[in-house]
């Protein structure tokens, strides 16, 4: 009986072979694991700078506004600065007694008697001949009684400190009396000596400019990110 013998294409693996393959095979999984990995760190660096970015820019927004609004720069140093009086617009009041005369206390108080406010009755300001303010309770009293339907709104400016400064970890803050807020993080203007405050003259600031730099992980990539800022005050 003649035998049947394999022909070279029916031929199976060798041991050889199969280790040779499951070892590519692991070299290409282990390096695509690599990638992975590496992309997922890259990727978690990019999110986390992009919300410390994010972060920088409002507190660079609340900052410059409440900087062109307020009264005046009290004290400014390269890493805190100092306003006194925040301008609050159409606020409206309520009233508090039967015969429509008094009107408030505002929501912030108290007022800064050395800028008046200025007082609407249906959205039409009106002059100070008629009414009284008292400053320290944010109250106005009109000389005439007002009709039910009448609306009174004011705008003024808040008697009160602001407070933004940058402490040596790199936390930006506002506090107000004995309130504090973190506006930003992740900020190395300290390990640059960059001023995040500086005005065009320190005794009599008519500009301020703020820097503000960020880099959550200095030693990883992305890089630092700087935002700048310009702000005139209003007086």
């Amino acid at each position: 009986m003649l035998g049947y013998i394999k022909s070279n294409e029916e031929r199976g693996f060798t041991l050889v072979e199969l280790l040779l393959a499951g070892a590519l095979l692991f070299l290409i999984v282990g390096a695509l694991y690599g990638l992975l990995v590496q992309g997922l760190e890259t990727w978690n660096l990019s999110e986390g700078q992009i919300d410390a970015q994010r972060s920088a820019r409002i507190a660079m927004l609340r900052i410059a506004q409440e900087l062109r609004e307020c009264y005046e720069v009290t004290g400014i140093t390269d890493y805190s600065l100092t306003i006194s009086g925040l301008q609050i617009v159409g606020e409206e009041l309520s009233t508090t007694d039967s015969q429509r005369r008094v009107y408030g206390p505002s929501r912030y108080y108290p007022w800064l008697s050395s800028a008046p406010p200025t007082i609407y009755r249906n959205s039409i300001p009106r002059p100070s001949s008629e009414y009284s303010v008292n400053y320290e309770k944010g109250t106005v009293t009109f000389n005439y009684s007002l009709a039910e339907t009448d609306i009174v709104h004011a705008d003024y400016t808040h008697d009160t400190l602001v407070i933004y400064s940058l402490s040596t970890n790199g936390i930006l803050t506002r506090q107000v009396g004995s309130s504090s807020q973190i506006l930003a993080r992740y900020l190395i203007n300290r390990d640059k000596s960059v001023p995040v405050f500086r005005a065009d003259d320190v005794n009599h600031p008519h500009q301020i400019y703020i820097t503000l730099i960020v880099d959550k992980n200095p030693d990883e990539l992305p890089k630092e990110y700087r935002l700048e800022s310009e702000c005139r005050l209003r007086k």
